[in-house]
Order: C-alpha cells, then sequence, then structure tokens
C-alpha cells in the first residue's frame, strides 16, 4: 500500500497547507486538491482520487455524515487499447532490421541490444520492465535457462530458452566480453555506457525510442497509424504459444496453467486477459468443438424437432 500511503499523505499535506481552519473534509478541499492532478493522466489522477474516496468511506463507518466524493465526478475510465498481434514475419522483420541501428558513443552495442531484447520479449514473454532489470548472473547458458527476480506480485521464477535463443544469448554475451565491456554478474544485460564505464541498463523510454524507430521503417503500425507497444509483444508471445498448441494437436486446456506459470501470473484468469481472438485461434476452436460435439448437438436439435412436431400432431 506505498501507492496509497503516498496519496493519503499528498492529501492531508494540502488540507493541512490550504485549509487549517476547517474542522472536518468537505467537497470543496477534494475539489481543490483534485485540480492540482491535472498534470497526472486521466487514469492515474481517477486512481488518486479512488484512494481518497475509499479512505472517506472507512471515515463514514463512525461519522456517518461526513463526506464523500461522488465517483460521477471523477474522470472517465480509460478503454484499454486493443493489443496489436505481431506474427513471427513481424518479429522476424524487425530482427533484421536492427542490424541498420548505429552504436553511439553511449550504446556501443545498440544493434546486439535492440536484437536481444526483442527476441526475448517475444520468445520468453517477458515484460518490458523484466527485460530491463535482467544482469549477466540471472542468465546460465548451460542450463539454458533465466532467472526472473522479484517481479509483479513479488513472484519469481526461472524461463527454460529454447536451445536457438540460448545459443544466440550466448554469442551476445561472447561479443560483448570481446569489446572488453562490463562482464560482472550484476552487470544489465540490456547495457549502454551513459557517462561511464560501468554504465547502466537501458530505460523504459530509451528501449521504447528504438523501438518505434524500428517499427516506423518497416511500417508496423496499429490501426491508428502507431507504432505497437512493447507490451503487445507479450501478448504476441501468448496467442503464438496458443496458436502453437493449437495447430501441433496439444491439448489446449492442459497448456493454459503451463503458460499462466511461465508467464509469471497468479492465475489462468490473469492469462486470459492476453488471449485475445485472433481469426485462426477463433477458427481451430471452433472445428474442435464441432469435431467434439456436433453430433451431439445435431442429435439434440432432431430430438426437439421430432418433440415439436408430436406437440402439434405431427409425426416430424
Amino acid at each position: 500500500y506505498s501507492l496509497e500511503a503516498i496519496v493519503l499523505n499528498d492529501f492531508s499535506t494540502f488540507v493541512g497547507a490550504h485549509h487549517p481552519s476547517s474542522r472536518d473534509l468537505n467537497g470543496e478541499m477534494f475539489i481543490a486538491w483534485s485540480a492540482g492532478l491535472e498534470r497526472l493522466t486521466p487514469t492515474v489522477r481517477r486512481n488518486h482520487m479512488r484512494i481518497v474516496r475509499n479512505f472517506c468511506l472507512y471515515r463514514q463507518r463512525s461519522h456517518s455524515d461526513s463526506f464523500v466524493p461522488d465517483r460521477l465526478t471523477f474522470p472517465a475510465n480509460h478503454q484499454s487499447r486493443s493489443p496489436q498481434i505481431l506474427s513471427e514475419s513481424d518479429i522476424s522483420r524487425l530482427l533484421d532490421a536492427t542490424r541498420y541501428l548505429q552504436p553511439s558513443a553511449n550504446s556501443p552495442l545498440r544493434s546486439e541490444n535492440l536484437r536481444i531484447g526483442i527476441l526475448l520479449l517475444f520468445t520468453a514473454g517477458l515484460r518490458r520492465g523484466e527485460l530491463l532489470r535482467l544482469t549477466l548472473g540471472d542468465f546460465d547458458s548451460q542450463e539454458g535457462t533465466l532467472l526472473i527476480r522479484a517481479t509483479k506480485f513479488h513472484k519469481s521464477r526461472i524461463l527454460p530458452l529454447s536451445p536457438s535463443v540460448n545459443a544466440e544469448l550466448t554469442a551476445h554475451l561472447a561479443l560483448r566480453n570481446a569489446k572488453r565491456l562490463p562482464m560482472e554478474a550484476n552487470s544489465p544485460l540490456i547495457w549502454n555506457r551513459h557517462g561511464s564505464l560501468e554504465g547502466r541498463g537501458y530505460t523504459g523510454t530509451g528501449f521504447f525510442q528504438n523501438w518505434c524507430l524500428l517499427c516506423t521503417a518497416l511500417e508496423i503500425f496499429t490501426d491508428k497509424g502507431r507504432p505497437p507497444r512493447i507490451h503487445d509483444v507479450r501478448h504476441s508471445f501468448a496467442v503464438n504459444a496458443l496458436w502453437q498448441c493449437y495447430i501441433s494437436g496439444g491439448d489446449v486446456q492442459a497448456r493454459l496453467p503451463l503458460l499462466s506459470t511461465y508467464m509469471g501470473h497468479v492465475s489462468v484468469a490473469s492469462t486470459h486477459h492476453y488471449l485475445s481472438s485472433v481469426e485462426e485461434i477463433r477458427s481451430e476452436a471452433s472445428e474442435r468443438f464441432h469435431q467434439r460435439f456436433g453430433r451431439l448437438l445435431f442429435t439434440g436439435m432432431t430430438d426437439i424437432k421430432e418433440s415439436q412436431g408430436y406437440l402439434h400432431g405431427g409425426r416430424k
């Protein structure tokens, strides 16, 4: 509840500074405090206002006539963007295009960093933050695994990599070592120099800017003409994993818990959010349903028609 503590302390400080003589909370205070949140996005602003409202609801238990903000005055709920599902062909083009990225003084491995970053995002389904927090010590080339440490929901997990990705990551580190760049276990995997020999990891903004540059050059856009979000690659990983399960004839329901664990979710319900219904999957699921239950449905419809015919004095 660190965010809640920050928001409530901010609200308390505001009330103390601007309404020191007030004996209780009121709508005027809340409106004035909310006006200072204009610098934030509507979604974040709504969340901060909700936190204060929850506190007011708590106070109302012991002070029945106390003020509670009206949710209808909050910014409208943000409609989440539909993910752009990237195909293997899209990713292949992006990986190939990374070789045209020119190195800089701060990022001597700019091309290689973007290539290995996109590769891990798509083949391991990493969140952007998980990728950028990886250190060299998190990669075990002998076992072919990545350690994802204390990420969302404070969960850690070990991800097995495919042999080809393991080989590419090993080659990436060999190149880095040959260039005499930092190789300590705690050194960021996606590294840049940034004014010092030790350097630091790429920031989310820095990685996204390079990602947008690649997508724009290849004209990989959403239906609104924008480059896909980096998080869309994680959606693409989930959809492609499910599609591979379908085309290989695997048991999709049995695989879902494995996919959920691999992605670091607390339950399969969280994984469903990533499984956008693309046409290929929808058609395959429909065909499987028909093969499994089609005969039962047709038999049931025949029974219903015969029953209806009997009730109306007919034979069929």
